[in-house]
């Protein structure tokens, strides 16, 4: 009986310091999503970042399509920028081809050093987007295109996906 008492007793004990220990500290995050074509993009980022601290923000591109197809894109597939930033974004501008397979998701992801404190924006969007060698019709870019531009380069602005820009508080 005695053993009975000492091992409920030590199970409640247990059980109580479980249930009492510090819940993680989980950052509320700020999405932005856009859906075009067959695909969406969606991009989140934390809500309120310290200054002198790292922020991660992720993306996901997912295929809605029906069947699987051969994606066309740049590495990487999604580009983000943070407005706390200095210094421009340089990517090298790389063919790749992806199979993907309906519901696919591609994902991306960047950490960018927070240096000021105030209201900033981190902004996304994909590279020109392919399925099977046709450009996609994106969604997001039509301010940027203009007439004079060529038939290339205005199909392929045309194909991306851009995210309204998420507004990060830094404090």
């Amino acid at each position: 009986m005695k053993s009975e008492t000492y091992i409920i007793s030590l199970c409640m004990g247990l059980l109580i310091a479980g249930c009492s220990n510090e819940t993680e500290n989980i950052q509320e995050r700020k999405t932005s999503s856009v859906e075009a074509s067959d695909f969406s993009l969606e991009v989140s980022a934390p809500a309120t970042v310290e200054a002198g601290e790292s922020m991660q923000v992720q993306a996901v591109l997912t295929y809605r399509g029906n069947e699987d197809i051969d994606l066309y894109h740049g590495e990487p597939i999604v580009r983000m920028s943070y407005s706390g930033e200095e210094g421009a974004n340089e990517y090298n501008d790389i063919g790749i081809q992806s199979t993907l397979q309906p519901g696919g998701k591609m994902k991306a992801k960047k950490t960018f050093d927070v240096k000021k404190s105030g209201t900033q924006h981190v902004s996304a969007s994909t590279t020109s987007l392919k399925v099977d060698g046709e450009y996609i019709e994106g969604k997001g870019k039509e301010e940027a295109v203009t007439d004079d531009m060529g038939e290339i380069p205005k199909n392929a602005a045309q194909s991306e996906l851009v995210v309204d820009p998420i507004e990060i508080e830094t404090k």
